[in-house]
């Protein structure tokens, strides 16, 4: 009995075993098939995702075997259409069938289900260089320059199927230009994107950078950056969070409020000043401002309106002098020298001490201005920082908790009100040193009305107070004009 091989089966190469022949299609299949790159997850512009490194780009499709010409009763196709398909610059791998018998109505037979299978290898090759090109329009949409990702439309022409049994093909440009890059290539492409990301992780200091990736997404038709978390599209940006300044959990915080809209008065107001003492309605300080280069903080200008000769030293006999054109508004001459001495001995005797230069006390009592830092105490109004330097934000804060009723100003009461609030517990020498620089200040600064301007207040931090007040008591040769000025000119304030 004759045994007749099984149509729908063919032999291997090398060995007897045999292999179905619809599985030709899965074979030539994973044979063209590119690897699938991976890519950034596309989501809505509600649940955006963050980049992650890039992956390496996928190998060009390997050239796809199309066959070309009629099988032959043998198994083989013809010579001329191979020829032919070779000189269009393709390649035209033939489909081998098994051998036949000798049989006419078997050729025939066989001869029917070659060209089924070649058919359906056709069918399945174009279906794979459809999704292969898909794929290619996908991943040709590349990051550009400024952060957005332009996508780029490749022109490609569908593979045709013609006849039983003879299928033509014509790879698109941009395949035969893949066909042509090299694995250096490649890698080089690869090592520009991971570079790229580099720059705009970099450039947005963040690592990872969420983005539209999908024309059909909701928001913009091309990709934008998006700070992570921001949902939305296009380019919103949350608004930042209010500060809230009270709160009924803490009485104190209500009845002491503090000021949310300094920065509409001027810049940086919680930042330190080191020459100029600006406040809300001074954004850059006082008329007679030293410049920048003066090498005066603003204690050190409140030290030198006692420094008589502005030669960065003040002496006794200079203390009391400075006394003398503040208290005069309350007694006449000789009393008021006479009332000044113990007033400058009690300045003089600590300071001369605090701001030598060495462990040991001046025998002269002479207070050495650049050191005006070291008398810094606890229990303190905070405007001045260890350095000396004045914060606008503290000092519009003191106005904003103790001037109750906003005249623009802090009576007697308030005043002690604010070196009761400003005194830290235990600390009894800094409470008292700051109660009785305060009541001085009230004492020699208020109004008829017995008020502590927040001008004279501010102006008791750099010292240009002291001058208006030696004018309003009679002294015109030590006024802002006559003895700020040009000590501002001379570049010493």
């Amino acid at each position: 009995m004759v045994r007749v091989p099984n149509p729908f089966r063919r032999l291997s190469r090398g060995s007897g075993t045999t292999t179905p022949a619809s599985s030709v299609a899965a074979s030539v299949a994973a044979s063209v098939a590119p690897s699938e790159p991976t890519s950034p997850r596309t989501l809505s512009s509600h649940a955006l995702a963050a980049d992650q490194d890039l992956p390496h780009p996928p190998a060009p499709p390997s050239p796809l075997p199309s066959p070309a010409g009629r099988v032959s009763a043998s198994g083989s196709t013809s010579g001329r259409a191979h020829r032919g398909a070779e000189q269009e610059g393709g390649t035209a791998p033939s489909l081998a069938l098994p051998p036949l018998s000798a049989s006419p109505g078997l050729g025939a037979a066989l001869q029917g289900a070659g060209v089924a299978a070649v058919g359906a290898a056709g069918k399945a090759s174009g279906a794979l260089r459809d999704a292969a090109a898909e794929a290619a329009d996908v991943a040709s949409v590349a990051p550009a320059a400024g952060g957005l990702m332009k996508p780029v439309t490749a022109d490609r022409t569908h593979t045709q199927t013609h006849g039983a049994g003879t299928v033509t093909t014509k790879p698109p440009p941009q395949q035969q230009k893949q066909r042509s890059e090299t694995a250096a290539e490649r890698e080089q492409r690869h090592l520009q994107d991971k570079a790229a990301a580099a720059a705009e992780a970099a450039l947005f200091g963040r690592g990872a950078i969420a983005r539209f990736t999908a024309p059909e997404q909701d928001g913009p038709a091309a990709s934008v950056l998006m700070p992570s978390g921001v949902s939305g599209g296009g380019l919103a940006v949350p608004p930042p969070p209010g500060v809230v300044g009270a709160i009924p959990a803490a009485p104190l915080t209500t009845s002491r409020p503090v000021p949310l809209d300094l920065p509409d008065y001027m810049d940086k107001p919680g930042e330190p000043h080191a020459v100029a003492t600006p406040d809300r309605y001074h954004p850059r300080g006082g008329p007679l401002t030293p410049p920048d280069s003066s090498g005066l903080t603003s204690l050190q200008q409140h030290f030198a309106f006692f420094d008589l000769d502005k030669d960065g030293i003040i002496t006794p006999w200079e203390c009391v002098n400075g006394f003398r054109y503040l208290l005069r508004r309350y007694l006449p001459e000789p009393l008021n020298t006479l009332a000044c001495i113990p007033v400058a001995a009690a300045v003089q005797l600590p300071l001369a001490w605090l701001t030598s230069d060495s462990w040991l006390p001046d025998p002269l009592l002479r207070v050495h201005v650049k050191n005006a830092h070291k008398v810094i105490h606890g229990s303190n109004s905070r405007a001045w920082d260890r350095a000396g330097r004045f914060t606008p934000a503290r000092f519009e804060a003191l106005l904003s908790k103790y001037d109750t009723d906003r005249k623009g100003g802090l009576t007697g009461w308030e005043v002690a009100q604010m070196v009761r609030g400003q005194a830290n517990l235990g600390d009894l020498l800094g409470t008292l040193a700051s109660a009785g620089e305060w009541a001085m200040t009230w004492a020699l600064l208020c109004d008829s009305r017995g008020v502590l301007r927040r001008e004279d207040m501010r102006g008791m931090y750099d010292g240009t107070a002291f001058y208006r007040a030696a004018a309003r008591n009679g002294y015109s040769h030590y006024t802002l004009e006559t003895g700020r000025a040009p000590a501002v000119a001379k570049g010493y304030a």
